[in-house]
């Protein structure tokens, strides 16, 4: 059986919660069946099986139901630590209750794919920065071929963290012009949002070469948790005394 074949007959469930959207998409063969996209910076919890519902009404008319999705594809991160937790903990309990496996792409991979999908083959180098809501950024570039791909699928030890500052000081320092992307608005010029399609059918393409892998949450930094400003209050129940 070849790429396109298996590519053909599996349907893959896309989600995307990582940064300031949530995203979900039905994928088979060589397109889209059915996706929502819409703001969420917060509250992707709240919204990601509503929107699922919504969307498995819609390809419900293309005669696919919860029981024929054969993998589900999900964001990484890094990005936000609540919305990685939000997909990934959807992705693996459908993962679970239909037994079949999870899909892992990193949030850079997934701009990278945006990009190059607006960028001309010409294009080189490209750096995504992702917001970390703190001082420094998350950051990967990636180089590119003449066909506009890149092989450094799973390379996490080329992120790295940065200020806006060093990574101006980079973009004016490399030999040759580097296409910024990602969701930093003082650093990136032409914003090209992460497109759960992309993302769907880049998971499809690994698994049907059979080098895709099982969803790991990707932090380049521990996340901030914050002690209660108030002591937790003891409660104290009463205990009948023994007969």
């Amino acid at each position: 059986m070849t790429d396109t074949d298996s590519m053909s007959k599996n349907i893959i469930l896309a989600i995307d919660s990582s940064g300031a959207q949530l995203s979900l998409a039905v994928f088979q063969g060589s397109g889209i069946l059915a996706s929502r996209s819409l703001p969420a910076r917060f509250g992707q919890g709240e919204l990601l099986f509503t929107q699922l519902q919504s969307l498995m009404a819609e390809v419900a008319k293309h005669g696919i139901v919860f029981s024929q999705i054969a993998a589900v594809a999900v964001t990484e991160g890094p990005g936000s630590f609540t919305g990685i937790r939000t997909g990934m903990a959807a992705a693996r309990g459908l993962a679970l209750a239909l037994a079949i496996p999870t899909l892992g792409v990193s949030s850079f991979k997934a701009y990278q794919l945006a990009a190059v999908a607006r960028l001309p083959l010409a294009t080189e180098r490209i750096m995504v920065v992702i917001d970390s809501r703190r001082e420094l950024h998350y950051v990967q570039e990636f180089i590119l071929n003449p066909a506009g791909e890149c092989e450094c699928e799973w390379e996490w030890e080329e992120a790295f963290l940065a200020s806006s500052a060093e990574v101006r000081q980079r973009l004016e320092s490399a030999a040759t012009p580097i296409h910024v992307t990602g969701d930093v608005a003082e650093l990136v010029l032409d914003w090209s949002p992460i497109d759960i399609a992309l993302v769907a059918r880049h998971a499809a393409s690994l698994w049907a070469r059979g080098s895709g892998k099982l969803a790991e949450p990707f932090y380049l930094r521990p996340p901030d948790l914050s002690q209660p400003k108030k002591p937790l209050r003891e409660i104290h129940f009463a205990t009948e005394p023994a007969p």
